[in-house]
This record gives structure tokens, C-alpha cells and sequence, in this order.
């Protein structure tokens, strides 16, 4: 038989180290851990690819509002009658 606790103990302990608050967040989980033991392996994954995300996008984000941050406004003439 396959011991899915320890899985389940990894999952949430590489989850609580992308928080900045690891106590609240180790409480967070345990609680959801305890009222909903299925969703847990869910939630944390959900956690990982969240940070992974975050950690693609900021630099692009980052990228164009240099970019955009550096752009001499473009004035919109009319040709009016």
C-alpha cells in the first residue's frame, strides 16, 4: 500500500516556503487539509503553478512597462471638415 500522507506532507511543505507568511500559510493549509483531506493535493498544486506563473510573467510584465514607461506620447490629429 502506497503511503499518500507523505506525499501530501511534501506537497504542502513546498507550498508553504512561496509564502512570505509560512506560518499563516502552513495553518491555512493544515486547516484545509483537515476539513477537505481531497482537495489538498489539488490546492497545493494549484499554489505551485500559480508561483510558476508569476515567476514567467513578471519579467515580461516588467519588460513592457519599462517599455511603455519610456514612450513619448503619440498625439492623434483629426481631419476635421
Amino acid at each position: 500500500k502506497r503511503d499518500h500522507s507523505k506525499k501530501v506532507k511534501e506537497l504542502i511543505a513546498q507550498a508553504i516556503c512561496l509564502f512570505t507568511d509560512q506560518i499563516k500559510a502552513g495553518e491555512y493549509l493544515e486547516n484545509i487539509h483537515q476539513q477537505m483531506p481531497r482537495y489538498i493535493i489539488e490546492k497545493t498544486k494549484c499554489i505551485n503553478i500559480k508561483n510558476q506563473m508569476y515567476k514567467f510573467t513578471l519579467p515580461i510584465f516588467k519588460y513592457f512597462s519599462s517599455i511603455n514607461r519610456h514612450k513619448t506620447p503619440i498625439k492623434l490629429h483629426q481631419n476635421g471638415p
